[in-house]
């Protein structure tokens, strides 16, 4: 350990520099596993990641079999925000490694992050055929599904899960959204109503509904009754605060809708669809400069162009009813 450390120091007052991350590296290679637990966090947490990175993928050339430095690099990648190197690291891992549930959360986590579809697709049939899909992986990366579109293997994906965890309702949730995408409004609004039937107080059931039918101009009775009961069960959820205000806009309640929009903007402020309706409420309050910078950002904040050409479109028709709202 003292020759270790009179290494380092000559290899930097030399500025030996790769000769100390080596002599570094050869000193946490013989560490007991504590210890180079301890020094993977600090490198994850210290902005020193890259030299870690670099340290870790040498050690794990030499031994690709070690599963703790496997570990530790995941930990350093996950920090510098590297999923795919990430997700490709932690592949390997199988059930029944100490930290298994930590690897799950890691994975999951790279695989949502990448915002790629087919990549997220590959995962979870991955790891269906190592039969180690628990439920809380498998949501996430169905939602992830969702937004990137990919609406037929959403609806093949959530189907093959519920065989598993039948009458489960975020599953159902998440076949009723794909339902509806791949087999028209009928068809989801049959496969929502069977969530609300296994769960009356689902969330995200009763604000699909009201946003539906808010979106619609139909029925803005129901619509506002489903999205009041949604707020007393999660008052601070920005999605239903914005499906609230929208409905409120619908009715001709603009100041009231106002209130609720700007308050999701706040918790959501990277949404394009929340600015877009808050800045149809502005522009409906006489504040016509500051809904168009807010509809110009929500067009940037836009994930592709399909849904900028739908802010456009729902911006020009609230254009065109023209007219201020007290």
């Amino acid at each position: 350990e003292e020759a270790a450390i009179r290494a380092i120091a000559l290899s930097i007052r030399a500025r030996e520099w790769s000769l100390g991350v080596q002599t570094i590296d050869d000193f946490l290679a013989a560490a007991p596993r504590k210890v180079r637990m301890r020094v993977s966090r600090v490198y994850a947490r210290s902005g020193a990641e890259p030299m870690a990175e670099r340290m870790l993928l040498r050690r794990l050339r030499m031994s690709p079999g070690n599963f703790l430095t496997r570990y530790q690099l995941g930990m350093v990648l996950a920090a510098q925000r590297k999923w795919a190197e990430l997700l490709e690291v932690l592949l390997p891992f199988k059930r029944g490694f100490p930290l298994w549930e930590q690897i799950q959360r890691m994975r999951a986590q790279a695989a949502k992050r990448l915002n790629r579809g087919p990549k997220v697709v590959q995962y979870l049939r991955q790891l269906r055929a190592e039969k180690t899909a628990e439920l809380n992986i498998q949501l996430p990366l169905m939602y992830a599904m969702f937004q990137a579109r990919m609406f037929p293997q959403l609806r093949s994906e959530a189907i093959i899960a519920l065989g598993q965890w039948t009458g489960n309702a975020e599953l159902l949730f998440l076949r009723a959204l794909a339902v509806t995408e791949t087999e028209g409004e009928e068809a989801g609004r049959k496969a929502m109503a069977a969530v609300l039937e296994l769960d009356p107080q689902h969330v995200n059931a009763l604000n699909h509904i009201a946003y539906s039918l808010a979106v619609k101009g139909a029925d803005l009775g129901r619509a506002s009754r489903l999205i009041k009961q949604a707020m007393r069960s999660q008052p601070r959820n920005a999605a239903v605060m914005d499906t609230y205000g929208w409905v409120l806009y619908r009715q001709g309640k603009v100041a009231e809708a106002h209130i609720q929009l700007e308050r999701a903007a706040v918790l959501i402020p990277a949404n394009g669809e929340v600015h877009l309706h808050l800045a149809c409420a502005r522009y409906r309050l006489g504040q016509e400069e500051a809904a168009l910078r807010l509809f110009e950002y929500s067009r940037h904040l836009a994930r592709d162009d399909r849904e900028r050409k739908d802010i456009v479109e729902i911006w020009e028709r609230e254009i065109a009813r023209g007219g201020v709202s007290g």
